[in-house]
């Protein structure tokens, strides 16, 4: 009977006799199902386990074991298939464009590999309960991992703004991505009243979308390592879905100390009038106290340049001495500063937050040197006198 095994697994085998000569020799070779040999003829004399390890270049492969008994008329063969070893099936929609308009095409590049066994691909928009356009279908072959396109658009080309989801999905895979739909401004009804009747036209509100967007916490002092948070306030005022990308990073100079400067970007859709808040959680290993920089940064599609936000931010590194040099160029800072999350400005000075020995000790030098001479100087008056 035919022998199934997987790819790159040896083929082991052994010969046996109905009964056994004293003195034989068994020539053995492989072919492929083309005839061609694969494993050039040996002569044993024994009956001991043979191995033999396929080289496969393709999918499936077949092979045939044969061997001859010298000074005999007997043969034999054995059929061996090696096959793919077995996959796990993945599946992952990749980022693209997530906003459209009703009356246009959603283009999406989809990763698959339906591991061992062939599956059915299908793909639509879904409002969560229902379809809400074609569902496209592709056969996946087993094993064959590739990159997919997909063409979808709302049934509806009038579809009411809002946010869906775009569905990926067959026997063993799932994944979804959600997509913002703007009602086509050609689907918006106008109405107007002849100017001969003492009317005037109807327009319908101007789409737009607006992004409100505040710094809202940020700490002014923080040990080096020590994790803080950065909270970012985001709102859309427009009538229009928006989608941002937001990421946050502490530097100085052109060295990001948080690690890469965009490893915590966040990515997010709003509705009209949807507010959303994020919280960066962020730590960085700095070499010295100094004043520090965080920048956020916002990337939304209601603008066409790139929001920056730039904060001070004062860090210690409490393990270290801190040298002269170091302080006189953090002296601008020698006190916490209040700033306002909108503007940047300063807002109120309030506490100390540094004062170096050599500073205390100039200043109990200065006071014993008055001391000194007033002293000197009722001395003198004294012997005057």
């Amino acid at each position: 009977a035919p022998k199934y095994l997987f790819m790159d697994e040896p083929i082991k085998f052994s010969f046996a006799f109905n009964d056994t000569p004293e003195d034989f020799h068994i020539s053995y070779w492989v072919e492929d199902m083309a005839g061609l040999v694969v494993k050039p003829k040996l002569t044993t004399g024994n009956t001991e386990q043979k191995s033999f390890t396929p080289k496969i270049d393709g999918l499936d492969q077949s092979f045939m074991i044969m061997a001859e008994l010298e000074n005999c008329t007997s043969s034999a063969s054995l059929l061996v298939t090696s096959v793919r070893t077995p996959s796990s099936p993945e599946i992952s929609i990749e980022p693209g464009k997530d906003i459209i308009d009703s009356d246009e095409s959603l283009y999406v590049d989809i990763e698959v590999n339906p591991g061992n066994s062939s599956q059915e691909l299908n793909v639509y928009l879904s409002d969560g309960n229902r379809k809400i356009s074609k569902t496209t279908s592709v056969q996946l072959p087993a094993y064959a991992a590739s990159t997919l396109t997909a063409a979808i658009s709302p049934n509806n080309r009038c579809q009411q703004s809002g946010s869906y989801l775009l569905r990926a999905e067959a026997e063993e895979l799932s994944a979804s991505r959600p997509i913002a739909i703007n009602q086509a401004a050609s689907c918006q009804e106008k109405s107007q009243i002849s100017a001969d009747s003492a009317d005037a036209v109807i327009k319908q509100p101007k789409t737009e979308a607006k992004l409100e967007y505040e710094l809202a916490s940020i700490p002014v002092k923080v040990d080096t390592n020590q994790s803080f948070i950065v909270e970012l306030y985001l709102n859309n005022s427009g009538n229009i879905p928006l989608s941002a990308d937001a990421w946050s990073y502490v530097y100085r100079g052109s060295i990001s100390y948080s690690g890469e400067r965009m490893q915590n970007l966040v990515h997010l859709a709003l509705l009209p009038g949807q507010e959303n808040r994020i919280y960066f959680n962020l730590s960085a290993d700095v070499p010295e106290t100094e004043l520090y920089k965080v920048k956020l940064r916002i990337n939304s599609s209601a603008r066409k340049t790139l929001i920056e936000l730039t904060r001070d931010l004062f860090i210690t590194v409490p393990s270290r001495n801190i040298t002269q040099s170091v302080l006189e160029k953090s002296a601008p800072v020698t006190k916490a500063r209040e700033l306002s999350p909108v503007t940047g400005n300063i807002v109120s000075e309030h506490y100390a937050v540094y004062e170096s020995p050599s500073a205390k000790t100039a200043k109990l030098t200065l006071f014993f040197l008055l001391a000194v001479s007033v002293v000197m100087n009722v001395f003198l008056l004294w012997k005057r006198a």
